[in-house]
């Protein structure tokens, strides 16, 4: 009898040894599960993240490279929907892209229309500030 009850004291003492050891096993495989899935998730993510489509404002077209004269009272000509990329007054020194707040507030009988921003800045006029991705 004298020989088991050091035996079973040091059974005691094992049991929180191998207690901690299951849990940690426990935590790592746990964890691997979870970094896997979300690993996994991002990855799908990335996937339908790479494909886009571009949506123009209502009324807008892609910007096509192009130039266009400015429009004035004697030189009146036709400009097609695709080269209504940048919008400026007549009597202004700004230009903007057409849903902008300050192409808006121009009379329709005012507007200069232009293809690219080359074109509007050779013919003297400078970005709005305003217009966001001038």
């Amino acid at each position: 009898m004298k020989g088991m009850i050091p035996n079973i004291a040091r059974k005691i003492k094992g049991i929180p040894q191998t207690l901690w050891t299951d849990i940690f096993i426990a935590t790592i495989i746990l964890s691997v599960a979870f970094l896997s899935f979300f690993l996994g998730r991002i990855s799908v993510l990335q996937e339908e993240r790479g494909q886009f489509q571009v949506i123009y404002p209502e009324g807008q077209q892609a910007f096509v490279a192009g130039a266009t004269e400015p429009q004035n009272e004697e030189n009146k000509t036709t400009v097609s929907e695709s080269e209504k990329n940048y919008v400026a007054s007549k009597t202004g020194s700004k230009y903007h892209f057409p849903w902008c707040s300050g192409a808006k507030a121009i009379k329709e009988e005012n507007k200069v229309y232009f293809a690219t921003k080359a074109e509007a800045e050779r013919a003297g006029y400078d970005p709005a500030a305003n217009c966001k991705g001038l």
